[in-house]
Parts: structure tokens; sequence; C-alpha cells
């Protein structure tokens, strides 16, 4: 013999077994060893019930016995000592299990019990432990019970296998047989089908189904319905009025509006998101609803909110361990307590109908807690009880007004629902003989999400407090208030793992002194007239004289206002047509018959007496119940079609309250409930967007960083909630990911953004989790979710107008330093564009499922940083500073950074001058710089595993294989490299934002927000870059080897201010292009005064467009299109050797179609690939679809895109660079960001080529190393042409301090000269060279000393043309000479030597001269590039003249002996003014 515990092989033993004994005694015997089916938990337990005479006697169990098998494995012997349920009495027992023929097992028992011995002979009948019969009936067509898979849902535990469960199989694994009985599903046939259904008309239906034998046998009754009359968020409900049978599910409530229209099959297409859960809620209501039919408790309200069963709320588990953390680890089950209750509990209390409804054990009212003590939130808030008045007649109702109170600094979310029906609230009377009763409400209800944020005191947002009243009349177990005298009541407040303890009230209860008051109290305290009342009244004929007896009550006792109270809590049952039922089981159906409208006028009179009583003579303590019978007698007269009157009525209590100190927003909320209930409330909207921003301008001013009261709240993170959130910092991304991960399967769950801004909105107010996290967390979710970015959430950028400040109206003076270039790291949109880029690449935070577009993050990361720093030491250079040196570990930095008082916050402080790191952190950075600057010798990496990985060799399949690695490593993306290579990037921005800082505040660098304001950010970078650069110089690139077929020269490539190329510009000869003397317009930029909070001042510039020659370089080889990638570069002229200061400026795909030679692609500059573009202006990009989604917000800002320039021309290049699309994979662009430094939203970064390309490493042309000019002589596929950047800078008012004199005097019109319409049409001319306009004296209408010259434009779309040596002198008489001194025409922000004149026209700056009437003057110019135009040839008139009259006119000094040709109407110069 043995002691196991698994049973013999082949033999299972568990179920239940039933016998006779002596005296007309049976026996139920379950013994629990062995499992009954795969999923069921077996518990080790013996039980049974002893009946005499077939009636129950008592119910035993006994816990872990003993258990030995036979040699032979056909026979068990089980013995153990238990005790008896509810009971002293101990149990002995002794079982012996043997395995007959067949399936036959027979059990012999000898059971003791305080020495008498009983013996029975059990066989056994079934593999479960109870077994119970199930009706459901159903209001839709058929009946619809649903069937979930495990894996349904996303949202499950890792290791839980796929199955399919039901109601029946969720008992099965239980050990409960629940059988469903379909010949009595009865279909309810409702003639009003949208009328929701009361409790009473509930429990009517219930009566008729279950009667007779149906309420002593095992058995549960349900009703699926749609609606639930007492509230739209209960989803299911028991209404029974003492025991609990029967319940009903709500379709139209929560999550199962839902539902689809029939249950899912294998074959129909997947469920949706919300389909999917609202299949999970129905089954589990169902489930949950059986269990209290067995008299299962909620698990919450038990103590147990971390309990992963059917019985808890998937809100109450939530709340303890977060957003959908319940259904990530609920596996489908009842924890063990219950198991132990449904398999074993005591026959008279777990059977469906026999217990009544009630706890477990008797209820004791909980001591004190200690306000220290963790479940304790009296910290926090407040609860509180009280009751109108200190004594009340018998029979008068006790209302107790339940009050929470947030007494902290900061919003709090609460559960509410204060009825003992919700579970959140036990009401606990002791009563006058000492007796303590536990109110509980003969309904129980499941509320969804009945959770309120709670305010700060006095804060302006909302109110601190929830206030319920709860009627304290009858309950389960009879009338609270019975008999005469002194009553306690204490309340218990629990939501979670928390709970409150409310104030004690005492009252005293008088006997009833009217007339007949033996025979009135007789009658009142009867049950027909207790749940009448308590049930909010009924139609059902069995409860008339209850009615009519409180009606009578009412209307005939002396000060009955009391009376007329009660009547109004009965009167719900009256403001709606009343269901009442008449069963024909034979029929198949129930039929519900609507009763004729009640006398509404009796009903009303009955409660005048209450209206008037507490209207006039009622106190502030009254206020909730007055407004409770105002609302209830509303209903009633809308229901009557007395609108006129109830509205009436609703406003005077109002009024008649606010005289009593009605606060405002209560008010308010009363006339929101009349305006719904009479169907006046203007609808619900719910402004996503705004709730999204108003999330991230949330400041929580309450909030000291400093009070480490707070600093255990956030226990399961790693920072707490003052201090200074990074993503810089690894462990703060860690901490992060979760709440992200929230965030994205509530958008995924519910497919909604109002439950995401739900959560974050209770994340912030209620101080759970530090606020910049948060905060950071939504930037991610509204980046990254489809969702946010379907409904437009954007991640918000500065747009706070700048204020007037003297400090930025200084102009300064001295040498350049740092402080000149705060206007540009201070620039609203670049702070925006680093903070933004950093959270579109924050791979370690974001669910797996959105990080396509981080697959070459650690390449990115270097690059974005190096052309930034490009663009920089560019803009250096403009303001006279040198380019930007490397940080070193150990130097001092004697400079810091206060940007006070432009730029402020209340983190982030300026950087300390003169500090240095400390030996530790020196120490720890140089072992970093070693082993990085190994990788660059050595093009290995150590992997975690200690494996090496190359990156560069033959063995190395892509380009950017290697960057994108080592970039990986140098970030520090992952901590897969940490070991050996560190965090170096990160950390050092830690390191900055941290030195010189107090506790819990960091300066701006340990922020992506800030970090670009200081300028050690630059400096630190450039040492991050050289790390990039040294691994870049180890590789080369070959640009011969698959240069496409096409050819570009340096007269291929300009910029104009005009959208349309220059005439001739396409003209294509034979083979080539006819004209090769275009050149560049002058770029203008301005640096104005700041823009935005914040900023130093704001650099802009005009739009341009690049225009752009390409031809094939073997025009006899058209047959196929030619697919290109053009690439725009610039560099400052005498950088242009230095790769790494290349700036991209564009890069997008052209197609060169079929039986084309060339092409000219005109490209402008706000279509840009490095920049962000306004979604507005996708169209007439060349390289978009009409798709226009993604990372929108993400890229260079375009006012930045050009450097500032210096005021007299800065000499720029601009490069071209064409390379072949089909290896280069670039694709068209399908999002409005920036393709070449954010990706693409959900794709792999479309460029094959390493970015920067063909820039990003040293150059090849033809295996030989080449700098860039050698390269563009050598590359048919690459060309380099001149450009200046022309700046002027008004931040502190007019570029010069000399008076401006206004030049608005017409002296002289050209047209007026001519003879000509204003309107007159022109014609392009193809002209260059030297060109004299003709001033005739007889046409100047007025004389000065100086003068202002107007060169006409061609016209919006026609693009400008370029002079050069432009001046102006008096003409000699009848010749075409010049006499005297002829004076320099120059322009704003040009030397004289040459002009754009744009397309709009431009005036020439001022010109000190005399000028006079009757004298003649040339105006002579050179045109550099076609061409000027005339004006209609039909129009007459002579004033322009050219030099030997061809297209190319040489320079000449003199014309007195050329050769000479007129032409007419040539309209270059159109005006001359002068000061008035």
């Amino acid at each position: 013999m043995s002691y196991t515990v698994d049973p013999p092989k082949g033999f299972q033993f568990s179920g239940s077994y039933r016998g006779d004994g002596a005296d007309s005694e049976s026996l139920e015997l379950r013994i629990d060893w062995d499992p009954i089916s795969e999923h069921a938990k077996s518990l080790h337990v013996l039980s049974g019930d002893v009946f005499v005479e077939g009636k129950w006697q008592f119910s035993f169990f006994v816990k872990k016995p003993a258990v030995e098998t036979s040699d032979e494995s056909n026979s068990i012997k089980i013995s153990g000592t238990g005790k008896v349920w509810d009971a002293k009495s101990k149990v002995n027992i002794e079982v012996a299990v043997v395995k007959g023929d067949g399936d036959a097992i027979n059990a012999t028992v000898n059971l003791t019990i305080d020495g008498k011995q009983r013996s029975f002979t059990c066989p056994r009948y079934s593999k479960f432990f109870r077994t119970v019969s199930m009706e459901i009936d159903f209001t839709s067509d058929k009946l619809y019970l649903p069937t979930y898979n495990t894996h349904m849902h996303s949202s499950h535990p890792p290791l839980l296998a796929s199955r399919d469960v039901n109601l029946f199989s969720a008992y099965a694994d239980a050990g409960v047989d629940l059988q469903l009985d379909n010949d009595e599903c009865t279909l309810v046939c409702d003639p009003d089908p949208n009328t929701a259904w009361t409790n009473s008309e509930l429990y009517e239906i219930q009566e008729k189904e279950l009667e007779g034998e149906d309420r002593k046998k095992w058995k549960i009754w349900g009703i699926l319905t749609e609606k639930y009359a007492h509230s739209s968020s209960v989803v299911a409900a028991m209404f029974d009025t003492k025991t609990r049978q029967g319940f009903g599910v709500f379709t139209q409530a929560g999550l199962l509006c839902n539902l689809p229209a029939t249950l899912p099959s294998p074959s129909d297409p997947e469920p949706s998101t919300k389909e999917k859960l609202a299949l999970r809620q129905f089954l589990f209501s169902l489930v949950h609803e059986c269990g209290h039919a067995f008299n299962l408790q909620h698990c919450f309200s038990l103590g147990r909110p971390n309990s992963l069963t059917w019985m808890n709320y998937a809100s109450a588990y939530n709340r303890v361990n977060g957003n959908d953390a319940f259904f990530r680890n609920f596996e489908f089950s009842f924890d063990e307590v219950e198991l132990m209750w449904l398999r074993h509990g005591p026959y008279n209390k777990v059977k469906p109908g026999e217990g009544n409804w009630g706890k477990l054990s008797p209820a004791i009212i909980p001591a004190v807690l200690d306000s220290d003590d963790p479940r304790s939130w009296s910290k926090l808030l407040s609860f509180d009880i009280r009751v109108a008045k200190l004594q009340y007649s018998q029979m008068e109702p006790i209302t107790l007004e339940c009050r929470l109170r947030n007494i902290s600094s900061h919003s709090i979310f609460v559960e509410t629902g204060f009825s003992p029906r919700y579970d959140i609230v036990s009401l606990f009377v002791t009563c006058p003989s000492g007796e303590i009763r536990q109110v509980n409400d003969f309904d129980s209800q499941d509320l969804v999400e009945p959770f309120k944020e709670l305010h700060p005191q006095g804060s302006a947002d909302g109110p601190d407090r929830h206030n319920e009243l709860v009627l304290l009349l009858y309950e389960a177990k009879g009338f609270l208030f019975k008999d005469p005298g002194s009553y306690k009541i204490v309340a218990v407040y629990k939501s979670a793992d928390k709970e409150l303890i409310s104030n004690e009230v005492t009252l005293d209860v008088i006997p009833y002194g009217g007339n007949n008051a033996q025979v009135i109290l007789q009658r009142f305290f009867q049950d027909d007239v207790g749940y009448y009342i308590a049930n909010g009244g009924s139609r059902a004929a069995k409860y008339d004289s209850a009615k009519q007896f409180l009606e009578s009550l009412a209307l005939q006792t002396k000060d009955a206002y009391w009376a007329g109270a009660l009547v109004a809590e009965t009167l719900p049952a009256y403001a709606k047509a009343f269901k009442l039922i008449q069963s024909s089981k034979q029929s198949g159906k129930v039929d519900v018959e609507k009763l004729s409208e009640p006398d509404y006028a009796k009903l009303i009179k009955a409660t005048d007496s209450a209206v008037q009583f507490y209207k006039t003579d009622g106190t502030k303590h009254d206020n909730l119940l007055y407004t409770r019978i105002v609302l209830q007698r509303a209903k009633l007269l809308l229901a009557a079609n007395e609108k006129d009157r109830a509205r009436a009525e609703v406003e005077d209590a109002i009024n008649a309250m606010e005289r009593r100190g009605l606060k405002a927003f209560v008010a308010q909320r009363i006339k929101e409930v009349w305006l719904e209930m009479c169907g006046e409330a203007a609808p619900k909207v719910f402004d996503v967007k705004a709730w999204s921003k108003n999330i991230f301008l949330f400041q929580d001013t309450n909030f000291d960083p400093d009070d480490t009261a707070y600093g255990d709240r956030n226990r399961e993170f790693t920072l707490t909630l003052g201090e200074v959130f990074s993503q810089f910092n690894e462990k703060h991304l860690a901490a992060s990911t979760l709440i992200v991960n929230e965030m994205f399967n509530l958008a995924d769950e519910t497919e909604d953004l109002k439950s995401v801004i739900d959560y974050v909105y209770e994340l912030q107010h209620g101080r759970m989790y530090n606020q910049d996290m948060v905060k950071f967390a939504f930037a991610l979710f509204v980046i990254h979710h489809p969702l946010a970015r379907k409904e437009g959430l954007r991640y918000p950028e500065n747009t706070t107008p700048a204020k007037p400040s003297p400090f930025l109206e200084t102009r300064p003076a001295g040498p350049a330093d740092e402080s000149w270039m705060n206007y540009w790291r201070n620039d609203s949109d670049f702070v925006y564009h680093h903070d933004h880029w950093h959270k579109v690449y924050v791979g370690q935070s974001l669910p797996s499922s959105t990080g396509t577009h981080l697959d070459r993050q650690g390449e990115l990361f270097g690059y974005m940083h190096q052309q930034m720093l490009a663009r920089y030491d560019a803009e250096r250079h403009a303001q006279g500073l040198p380019g930007v040196i490397p940080y070193e570990f150990d130097e001092t930095e004697p400079e810091g950074c206060d940007l006070r008082p432009i730029y402020t916050h209340p983190y982030y402080q300026p950087r300390p001058a003169g500090m240095k790191w400390d030996d530790n952190n020196i120490r720890q950075f140089r072992q970093w710089d070693y082993a990085l600057n190994r990788v660059v010798e050595t093009g290995q990496i150590i992997g975690p595993d200690m494996e090496r990985i190359n990156l560069r060799g033959p063995q190395v399949d892509s380009a950017y294989f290697g960057p994108n690695y080592y970039g990986h490593i140098v970030e520090a993306t992952t901590s897969t490299f940490y070991t050996y290579y560190g965090s170096l990037h990160n950390m050092g921005h830690g390191v900055f934002g941290s030195i010189g800082q107090p506790p819990r505040r960091s300066s701006y660098m340990n922020s992506t927000a800030t970090a670009v304001r200081d300028p050690i950010f630059f400096r630190w970078h450039k040492r991050v870059d050289t790390y990039i650069n040294r691994f870049s110089g180890t590789l080369s690139t070959e640009l011969a080897a698959d240069a496409p077929p096409v050819r570009i020269t340096a007269n291929d490539v300009i910029i104009t201010s005009s959208t349309f190329p220059p005439d001739g510009f396409g003209n294509f000869q034979g083979s080539d292009w006819a004209f090769h003397n275009f050149s560049c317009e002058d770029v203008q930029t301005e640096l104005g005064p700041a823009k935005f909070e914040g900023e130093f001042g704001k650099l802009t510039h005009k739009p341009y467009t690049y225009h752009i020659r390409v031809a094939r370089t073997d025009p006899s080889d058209i047959s196929n299109p030619l697919y290109l990638t053009i690439r725009i570069f610039i560099c400052p002229a005498d950088a242009s050797e230095e790769r790494r200061r290349w700036i991209e400026m564009d890069k997008f795909r052209f197609i060169l179609p079929a039986e084309s030679l060339c092409s000219v692609i005109t490209r402008q500059d706000k279509h840009s690939s490095v920049i962000r573009r306004n979604p507005n202006e996708v169209h007439g990009d060349i390289d978009s679809s009409t798709t226009v989604s993604g990372f929108c917000e993400c890229g260079w800002p375009y006012s930045m895109l050009f450097p500032c320039g210096l005021a007299e021309g800065e000499p720029y290049k601009l490069c071209v660079f064409i390379s072949d699309n089909t290896i280069d994979q670039q694709g068209i662009r399908t999002h409005c960001g920036s393709l070449s430094y954010c990706g693409a939203q959900g794709q792999k970064y479309p460029d094959k080529r390493q970015m920067g390309y063909p820039f990003a490493t040293p150059i090849l042309v033809d295996g030989k190393s080449v700098g860039v000019d050698q390269a563009v002589s050598r590359l048919r596929n690459m060309a380099v042409a001149d450009f200046r950047v022309v700046n002027t800078d008004v931040r502190y008012g007019p570029p010069t301090s000399s008076p401006v004199k206004q030049y608005d005097k017409v002296a002289w019109y050209a047209q007026d000269q001519l003879n000509i319409s204003r309107q007159s049409p022109y014609v392009a001319s193809g002209w260059t060279g030297v060109l004299r306009v003709l001033v005739q004296g007889l046409a100047i209408e007025a004389s000065g000393n100086s003068i202002v010259i107007q060169f006409e434009g061609r016209g919006l779309g026609n693009g400008g043309y370029v002079i050069a040596n432009a001046n102006i002198g008096k003409r000699e008489p009848s010749t075409l000479n010049i006499t005297g001194p002829s004076y320099t025409i120059e322009f704003e922000g040009n030397d004289g030597t040459s002009m754009t004149i744009p397309e709009g026209g431009v005036k020439s700056l001022p010109i000190q001269m005399p000028f006079e009437e009757d004298e003649d003057y040339f105006v002579t110019f050179q045109v550099l590039r076609p061409s000027c135009f005339i004006r209609n040839p039909s129009n007459t008139g002579q004033t322009l003249y050219s030099q030997n009259g061809g297209r190319d006119v040489a320079l000449l000094s003199n014309w007195v002996s050329a050769y000479d040709r007129s032409l007419t109407n040539i309209y270059a110069v159109s005006k001359i003014f002068v000061s008035s």
C-alpha cells in the first residue's frame, strides 16, 4: 500500500457519489482528487451533504485527505478529518472506492460526526460535483450564446493555450455540469422592444418562468434583452427579492452594443476588434452572473482585487495593475476560493435560489485603518456619511448621503456607485438590540467603468467631491428601521486595494403616533410594501395593494410629506409603459402585454406634499432628496404630456436650493439632466484634438517636485514623480514602455481615441506616474498609432507669439560670440524638428509592430545630426564664428548656457559656466572612446554573446550595414551592446544635463525638447560625429561604376526665383542644348525678429526653384525610360572639398521617358525631401503620389532650408548628382514629412544608398581616390554651379541707420514716353549683351538731386533675367554717347556688378545725381542671361539701342562710331522716381 497524489492509471474517480444509509439518511459525496478534464484543477478535497427523508441536514468538507491505492490498481482508500460547514462539529471520514465492471465505480463511506457513526454505499453518478439546469429566455429572434476563443483578442496570457470557451465549458472546468434546457428557453414577445426593462418587470417574468417545482430544482434562469431601465452603464444584473436564481444580461449596454449580428463561424471574416471585445464581455457577463446565482461574491468586495477570476471586475484589477492587465493575465477560470465554494460549499447556500442574498460570513464592522496602513486612502480622500436629521418616525424614509471628497492637491479618479448593490460601498447598521446588520440589496448590478475624476480642493476645473443618496428602508433581510430605538450607521468605501472608513452616524427612530398607528404600521412593514418601494414601484397586480396603501398614506395622513417621498420612489414604474408578463409555455413563447396608462394625476397629487415641504421647509441637507423627488416627478409629468409643468418644477427646485447654498456646478448638472430627460440637450461632441492638445499643455501647478511624499506612488517604475524625465535615459525609456503599450492596446481594442484620452487624462490628474513621462508616452502614441494619425492628432509645436523684450531689441556689440547664434539654435521650428525626430526614432519604447521604419535608425541618427552640424557650421561662418570644436571629456567648459529671460522652463535650467565632468565620468567615457575607435580600426564589433560582427568587407551585403550598426552603438538605441560600448551619446547628454544641477532639476541638455538650445549640444555632437566620420572614412564609394547614361553640366543647373525656367533654357538642338550661358540668381534670406516665444530671431528666405537640364549620353538609345534619382546639395564655396560640409537640399525620383533625348526638371524648394512640408502644398511635387500620410511633422524647417549668408553675398556651390534609381530604389514619397531625415511611415528607409551619398564616404572615380572638384570634372552625371546667398538682417530695425528718403514721385514713365497702353502685352526676347535705354527729357515730369530707377519684371511665372554693370548718364546731344559722369546703379544686397531682376521687378538704391527736365539720359546695362522683353510690335516708339543689332552685343564704352540699330518698345526700365 502506498500514498500517492495521482490516481491509478486508467482509473479516474473524482466526481459525485450518491447513496443511502440507515434511518432514512442519504449522502451526496464529492471526491475532488484527480482532474475531471484537461482544464479543471484538482483541489484535493472531500465534501458531502447529508439528508434525512430527502431534506438537507448539514454539509461537511475535508481538505487534503490521505489517499492509498491497492496493488491491483482497482481500489482506493481515502481518509481524513474535516468539519461541518457553519458549525464546530468535527468530521472523520473513511472512503473505499472500488472500480467495478465497465464504468461502474462505487464508494463505501464511514462517516463519524461528534461520535455518531454513519455508513453509506454510494455509486458514482457523475464526474462533475454539481449538476444544474439552465433556462435562458430571450427577446431577440433566437437564442444567441457566445463562444469565445482565448486567442481571439491579442490580450491574453502569453502561455495560455488557444481553446474555445462558452458558458457551459467555463462551468465544466469548475466541476459544475451546467445543462441548458432548450425546451424551456423561451422567446419573449415584447410589443415595445425599445423600452428598457425594470427590476420589477424582470422579477415578474422570472416568477412566471420559475413557478412551482422549478423553484426547488438546482436551476438558474436568465434573460437576454436589450436595455436596462435603471442604468445604461449596467451590462448585467440580478433582481431577486430574496434569493439568487435569476439574472439579466443587456446586449445594448457598454461593450455589448458591438456584438456581431450572429455568432461568428470559422468560415466568416475575422470579427472586428470591437466585436471581439463585445463577445468576450458577453461571455464574461454570463459566467459572472451565473456565479452570483451560486452565491459567489465579487472578489474585490472580499478583499481580493488582484484575483484573476470570473467573479472580479476587470476594472477593479486594472486599477491596481494597469490598464488591460486583467485580460492579459486572466486564464478564463475561477480562483481556488471560488472553486472550493462551487464544488464543496454548503448545500443550503450554493444551491441557486436557496441561500439569502448576503455575504459568505457574518458581517463585522471593520476596524478603522491606521492612516499609515498601505490600504488606507485617508491622506488623499475623505469619506463621510450623514443624514438630514437625527430623529425619524417609524416608516419615515431615511436617506443616507455618502460623500467622497478629494483632500489632496492633485486630481484622483475614484469608483462611484455607493449603493450596496454595486459592492463598492458596504453599509453596516447597529440595531437597538445590538445586532449588526450589513445592508444587502436584493439586486446586484455590474457597472461598466464607474469612474469619476475628483479635482483638488478649490480647483476651478471641477468638483472635488462626489455625493450619492442611498435610501435605507428595505433590504434582502427585511426592513432596516422597523423598531423604535437608537441606531448607528457606518460605511466602508472600497476601491481596488484601498479602503476608507466613514464617520459613524447615530439616529433615533421614534414610534409612529398617528391615527390607527398599529394598523398602519402592521400594513407598512409587509414585504410587498418594502419591495414595492425599494425596487422603484411595480405595476404587477400583486403590488396593487401596496400602491394603494402608500397613496392613501400620502393623501390622508397629516404631515405626510415623507409618505409622499416614499410614493416618489415608486414613480419610475409609471413613467414608462409597464411590461405585464403573460406566460404561455405551451406555445413556446412568453407574451408581454402593454398596460394602459396609469392615473398620473393621482400619483402626482400623492407626491405634492413632498415637493412643497422640501421646497419651503427643507434644509441644505435635504437637497439631494429634493432633487431626486423632483426629477422622478419630472419623468412622470413628461409621460403625462405636462412638459411645461415639469420644467417649472425643476427650475423652482434649483432656485430654492440655490438660496440655501447649492453649488453652481451641481445646479448646472441638474439642468443638464433635465435637458437630457426632455430631449433638449445639445449633442455631446468629444473634441479629441482639443483634449489631445490639453494633455500636452497640462502643468501640475499644485505639485511640488521636491515633495518626497509622492516618491513611492510610482513604485513599479524607476523614476519618481518629481524627477525630470529624459529620453536619453535608458531606464526612463523602459519605464515609459508600459504606458505606451497601454495606449496602443486601448486604441486597438476600442478603436476609439476617447478611451486613450481618458486613460492619459487619468494618469495625469491622478498623479500615478511621472507627468513628463506620461506626455512623452502620449507623444509616441500620437506620432505612431494609425488611429491617432487618421484622426489628425498632432504632436504640438510652439505657437505662442513672442513678447516684446528689450533684450531682443538691442544690436549686440563687440566681436561675434556664441550668443550671435541664439537665433538659430532657439528657432522654434528647429527645436521642434530635433525633438520630433527623436520621437519618431525611439524604437525602445514602441510596440514592435510600429518599428518597420527603424531599420536604419543607427545610420540615420549619425546622418541627421551630421547634417545639422554642417548647417550649423555654415551659419557660424556667416556670423564670423569658427567651426564647431569637438568637446573633450576632461576640459572645463567656460561659458555655460543661460537663455533667460527669453527662454525659461520649470525643470530645465541654465547650465552653469566653468563646469567639468567628474573623474568617474571621464574615465568611463574614455573607455567607451577606446572601444569605439577599436571598431573603426578592426571593422568589427563584439556582440552580446562575444560573437564578432563584421561591419565592412566582402561579407557585408549592403553599403549601409556598417554605418547603421556603428550608429546604433554610438547612439545606443539598445542596451544590447552596452557591455563594451556603453551609451556614449545618450549618457553624455545625461552628464551635461545633471552637471551643476540641484536634485530633481536638469539643464537643457537632458531633454530632446531643449538640448539644441545649448551651444554645448553642438560641441558634444561634433564629438559624436568624429566617431561616425572616422568609421565612414574607412569606407569608400565608387561613383563611376553605376552612373546612369545621362550628362549634366554647370550650365544645366540653376536656381531662380521664378517657378519657370528662363527662355531658351529648354531649347535642345540636335544632340545638345542650344544655349549655355545660364547662371543662378542670388538666394535672398532675411533675419527677422522673433516670431514665437523663446526665439531670438527668425531666419527665412524667399521661395526658389531649381531648374535642371538632363540629357542622355547616347542619343541613339532612347527606347527605354531612364529611372533617375536627382540629389541636390549645397556647400559654402570655400569648403567644397570637405565632403561632410555638403548640405543635402533635396532628393527625388525622376523618369526620363522613352523616346526622349532630354528633359528640363523644375523643382520648387517647398517640395524638398529634407523639409517638413505643408500637406496642403504637396500638389505639384513630381515625386509624390496623391496620398499624404506618415510623419508629416518630421523634417527640417522650411524657413531654415538655406543658410543665412552675408549681406554682401556669400559664395556657395550648388551640386546636382544623378544616380540610377533602379539601384537606389528610391521610392515615390507618399507622405508630407522629410523622406531624407525621417524615412517613410511603416516602411524601410526608401534609398538603398548610404545616407548622404555621394558625399557619405571618401570618393572613388574609376578606382582612384579623388576630391569633389575632380569628381565633378570626371563624371558626366555630376555638376556644380555657383550662386550666392544674400542676407538682410532686420532684427533690430532697418539694415542701415541713416534716414531713408521716400521716393514716391514718378519723374519719368517709359510707357508715357512710348505712348502705349500700360496693359499692353509683351513678348520675350532672347537678347543679351549691352543695351542702352533712352530717357527723353520731354517726358520727364519732375527734377531732383537723387533718383530711384525701377527695372520691370517679366511677370509672375515668366522668370527673371540677370543684368550687370548698370549705370545712368546724361546723353550727349544727337549721339548715342554719354557726356559727363555716369552713375552706377546699385541694388539692395548687391554690389552693382550683377543683379537678378525678379518676376515682380525691382527698384535700385537711391542714386545721388542731378536729374533735370528737358535733358535726355541713357540707362546702360549688360544683359547676362536672356532676356528683356519687347512690347507688342504694333506699338511705336524708340527707346532702346543695341550694338550691332545681334543677340550677343560687344561691351563698348563709346558708341560714336558704332553701327547702331534701334528697337522699338523694349520695356526693361519702366520708371524713374525722385524723392518727395
